[in-house]
Formats: structure tokens, C-alpha cells, sequence
């Protein structure tokens, strides 16, 4: 009897030891320890001004006898260049001129190829330039007379013109295009206005300057400086707007602030342009 009792022992440790090593088997593994390094290196931006296509825009608008106070057109200005070190934004521009459309004001009623008079490059304002058909004018050719108020080109002349392409009414810029096939009549008059600001007669004026931080930007904003001063029409560019040290970093829509002041000759009710051209530089 004693036997079998053994062997049961013997059978129960077997199991039992077994059952003990499925265990341990079955505890989870220590977890492993890895350390390693990761370097990000930012590559630096640029300034930059984008959102006005070239960045050469446009400012027009009525005129009459007072001054005008209005944004210029806006623009996006960048800094992405990490540095820190603040930038510089100019304005530059060139002369604001008027160049109107060709009007018949006598004799029978003929029509040009184009009323546009191409564009005028003298730097006095309220100008008239006027053209007289003379006679013995085909299909092909208009022989002409012309006067101008401009001093430049106060004598006036005479020209004959090819239809269909534009000639030159002086020197100042001024063209007409008599059109092709048409045999204009004798006495046949036309006149347009033309005329450019003094070179004064843009300024700038904090009173419409606008910044506005573009998604993402928190740096501080740049600020506007130099109000009042002239930006001459065919001059140097003028600083508006400035960030300091420390600020400015990111994008910010900038519209600069400006005033326009038209003189005692200005034609009334008609848009004067000059082209504004954008500048942005490492600064203050």
C-alpha cells in the first residue's frame, strides 16, 4: 500500500512543478531600454511681399479740390528668416498722370479707330491736345494739324498719319489712330485731356494704415512711421512701416496709409494713376 502512495507524490510534484514553470513562462518580459538622438535643423526664409501680383500696384481714383485720404493697395508681407532682427518696408512711386480719351468736338462726325491717346509723360497738369484733319486725306493717309497747351509742345505742327496705326501728337506721349479704310473729312476736330500731379502731391497718412497678423503669426506687429512725409512722384522710396527687433516675424497684411493732394489745374472727376512699388528690407 505504501507504493502506490509514493508514486502518487511523485506524480502530484511532476504537475505541480510543471504548472509552476507554465507560469513563469507566461510573466511578461522586462521592458527593454533603447535611448537615441534626433537633430531638426530649420533651413532660414526669406523677406518677402506677396498678394499684389508683381507688388507694382495701381492707385487711382477721382479727383476734386480737396485732398484724398485712402489705403493704398494691400499687400502680404513675410519674414521667414528666423533671424530676429527686425525689417523695413518702403514705398515708392511714380508720378500720378492723367491720360483721357480722344473726343470729336467738330466738323461731321467720323469715328477713330481708338479713343485711347496712349500715354502722357509730362509733369504739368491740365493739358489739352488737339487735332484738325486737313484736307486731301484717303483710306490709307489723314494729313492733320495739331495745337497743345503743354509748353513743351505749345507751337504745335503738323503730320500726316497711316491709318490704323498710331502716331505720335508731339513729344509728351500723346498718339492717335485714325482708322484704317476710312477717308476722314476736312475739319474733322478732336481733342483730349491729359495732365500729371506735381511731384508733392502724395504723402503718407497713418489715418487708413492697416497690419493685420496672418493665421499662425503671434509676433508683435510692425508699426507705421514717417507719417506725413512726402513719397515724390519719379522719386526715392520713402520708409512707411517698420518691425523692430523681436517683432514682425511671420506674415502680416499690410495696407500703407496715404494722402493725395491734387493742384489748382487738376482735371475734376477723373482718375489720375501712379504705379506703388513695395519694398522690403533686413532693419530698422
Amino acid at each position: 500500500m505504501l507504493k502506490p502512495r509514493r508514486r502518487l507524490a511523485a506524480v502530484v510534484s511532476v504537475a505541480a512543478f510543471a504548472a509552476l514553470s507554465t507560469a513563469v513562462m507566461a510573466l511578461p518580459a522586462a521592458a527593454a531600454t533603447q535611448t537615441g538622438t534626433e537633430t531638426v535643423t530649420l533651413t532660414a526664409g526669406s523677406l518677402s511681399i506677396a498678394g499684389c501680383g508683381t507688388c507694382s500696384a495701381a492707385l487711382s481714383g477721382p479727383v476734386g479740390p480737396l485732398a484724398i485720404v485712402g489705403g493704398a493697395p494691400a499687400a502680404i508681407w513675410t519674414d521667414a528668416t528666423g533671424s530676429g532682427t527686425g525689417w523695413d518696408g518702403t514705398l515708392q512711386a511714380t508720378t500720378m498722370v492723367y491720360t483721357g480719351n480722344w473726343a470729336q468736338t467738330g466738323g461731321t462726325t467720323t469715328t477713330l479707330a481708338a479713343t485711347t491717346a496712349g500715354a502722357y509723360s509730362d509733369t504739368l497738369d491740365g493739358i489739352e491736345y488737339t487735332v484738325t484733319v486737313s484736307a486731301g486725306g484717303t483710306g490709307t493717309t489723314t494729313p492733320y494739324t495739331w495745337t497743345s497747351t503743354d509748353t513743351t509742345d505749345h507751337a504745335g505742327g503738323s503730320g500726316s498719319a497711316t491709318n490704323g496705326t498710331a502716331k505720335a501728337v508731339g513729344t509728351m506721349g500723346v498718339t492717335i489712330t485714325f482708322a484704317s479704310g476710312t477717308a476722314y473729312p476736312s475739319g474733322a476736330i478732336y481733342m483730349v485731356k491729359v495732365g500729371a500731379f506735381p511731384a508733392s502731391a502724395l504723402a503718407l497718412n497713418t489715418v487708413n494704415f492697416a497690419v493685420t497678423p496672418q493665421t499662425g503669426t503671434t509676433s508683435g506687429v510692425p508699426l507705421s512711421i514717417n507719417n506725413g512725409t512726402t513719397v515724390p512722384g519719379g522719386g526715392s522710396a520713402v520708409k512707411f512701416v517698420t518691425a523692430a527687433a523681436n517683432t514682425g516675424m511671420g506674415a502680416y497684411q499690410v495696407t500703407p496709409g496715404v494722402q493725395v493732394t491734387p493742384d489748382a489745374s487738376t482735371w475734376a472727376g477723373v482718375a489720375y494713376a501712379s504705379t506703388l512699388t513695395y519694398t522690403i528690407v533686413s532693419g530698422p
